[in-house]
């Protein structure tokens, strides 16, 4: 496997992905939600559990935007990782909802608020300010692309990474031989 070309087509993807970002679509979210799975999977060259997620956001979505570790809610807490588990991952990509799944432990209502540029602007908000509303009195905001921004910084330094590291190199071209990623066309 070519991991240079394999890159450059998940290059091919994110670039996509910018495009979904723009139109402000909440279809957006399911997507990048779904990807950040996916490179955790890419990661750990296998099936991820919940736990495998939590750690791909802290360990690596952390390095290209620190907010994703050090994010402090208003009542104190710094789950970031575990609300984007909880709410992106199970909710989002598993019900199409921003509740998280029945039965899932530790999700709190409505910990993660969704926007794009032109919303977040208005309120003078940025990607991973705190948000604080009588409805939703303690979230994160997410903007639609800055997230999509951050993935494709995460993405780049996976495969730089994978390239010296021949331990990473080996987890990464297994799963993608074993599940790669949705290509174009027929």
């Amino acid at each position: 496997m070519d991991l240079v070309a394999e890159r450059e087509h998940f290059r091919n993807r994110l670039s996509e992905l910018r495009d979904v970002a723009r139109i402000g679509s909440p279809w957006i979210f399911v997507c990048a939600s779904a990807y950040v799975e996916y490179l955790a999977r890419l990661e750990k060259g296998s099936v991820t559990s919940g736990d495998d997620y939590i750690e791909f956001v802290k360990q690596w979505l952390a390095k290209v935007n620190p907010a994703y570790k050090a994010f402090t809610f208003k009542s104190g807490m710094q789950d970031l990782p575990e609300q984007m588990y909880l709410v992106l991952r199970c909710g989002v990509v598993h019900s199409l909802s921003l509740v998280p799944s029945q039965g899932t432990k530790g999700g709190r209502p409505r910990p993660i608020v969704l926007a794009h540029h032109a919303n977040a602007a208005q309120g003078g908000l940025r990607h991973l300010d705190p948000y604080c509303k009588k409805e939703i009195p303690d979230a994160a905001l997410f903007v639609a692309e800055d997230f999509v921004t951050d993935l494709c910084a995460v993405t780049e330094l996976l495969f730089s990474t994978a390239m010296s590291d021949t331990s990473l190199k080996s987890k990464v071209e297994a799963w993608v031989q074993q599940c790669p990623i949705i290509r174009g066309g027929f």
